[in-house]
């Protein structure tokens, strides 16, 4: 095999294991939006590839503190508890959409 024919080789392995976590991947990220309150605009959304579960054992807890805090001392804004899921699941994707893009056709 010459090695220029290495490079190829090389270069199609790569682009199949790139294409086959692609196909995974795409299997398990989703859009979640979260909603916390009766307010619409504090509900939270996520590019991500987390379960419900592991989100609500995640913010449940933020959320009651925030509830049962007396003067509104205790505060979590949407970028908080999007960095609390990534701390708590560090190998998964969380990514927070504040402003979503929109496009009108």
């Amino acid at each position: 095999m010459a090695r220029g024919d290495k490079t190829i080789y090389m270069d199609n392995i790569m682009n199949e294991c790139i294409g086959n976590i692609m196909k995974d991947l795409s299997k398990h990220i989703r859009i979640v939006e979260v909603r916390q309150n009766s307010w619409e605009e504090e509900n939270l959304l996520l590019l991500t590839t987390l379960t419900d579960y592991k989100i609500i054992q995640v913010l449940e807890p933020l959320l009651e503190e925030e509830r049962n805090s007396e003067d509104g001392e205790v505060i979590y804004a949407n970028d908080d508890m999007a960095s609390k899921l990534s701390e708590a699941y560090p190998l998964d994707i969380v990514i927070l959409y504040s402003e979503p893009d929109y496009l009108q056709i």
